[in-house]
């Protein structure tokens, strides 16, 4: 049975009502952003100028590269201008491949041996299946065999998370890796890992 609500004042004061406490939002590091682009192009200084005016004045780093902004449908307030600018900075410089996460199997193919070349001379699809069975697969699945590929050979396949459907990576020597992990994960904008199937 319900008790029936009485007039009496209580002894004890009103509770107040608990308040949700918004998450906070991570400190974020674009000068671990720069070091990363030094970290992965130790020879150009340039990327890590280009990081810095995203940061610094996002209207200038827009109006000095419209088809970066353009392509990606973004403008000087996007809140990732500065880990976007990483990945864009790499891929104008020929370094870096963003795949769709559904991605032609013969596009990833010619990208990948595009930047494989680099590193390797001959023999670069050697070890691969027959072409029926890897055109089949599907892109992550793809590049998950590249990379344990290129791990059995000393080198990385790196991708650099967006918090996208697609994938944007480079190839890189396997001393990087740590490094450029925690470079990523300390700046607050995203995450650098090795792409494999133990990944």
């Amino acid at each position: 049975m319900k008790k029936k609500p009485t007039s009496k004042p209580s002894s004890s004061p009103p509770k107040k009502k608990a308040t949700k406490r918004k998450p906070a939002k991570p400190k974020r590091s674009v000068s671990n952003v720069v070091q990363l682009a030094a970290l992965l192009l130790p020879k150009d200084k340039s990327l890590g100028q280009e990081i810095e005016l995203a940061a610094a004045d996002p209207s200038a780093y827009a109006a000095r590269f419209p088809e970066r902004m353009s392509n990606r449908m973004m403008d000087e307030d996007e809140p990732d201008l500065v880990w976007l600018t990483l990945v864009d900075g790499l891929t104008d410089r020929g370094d870096l491949v963003e795949f769709d996460w559904k991605e032609d199997p013969k596009r990833v193919r010619s990208e990948i041996d595009r930047l494989l070349k680099k590193f390797v001379r001959t023999g670069r699809w050697s070890w691969l299946a027959d072409e029926d069975e890897w055109q089949g697969l599907p892109t992550d699945e793809f590049l998950n065999q590249i990379g344990d590929h290129l791990r059995s050979i000393n080198l990385a396949l790196l991708c650099i998370d967006i918090a996208s459907d697609s994938y944007p990576v480079l190839i890189r020597r396997p001393e990087v890796v740590e490094e450029a992990d925690r470079l990523a994960r300390e700046s607050g904008f995203g995450e650098v890992f090795a792409v494999d199937s133990e990944s």
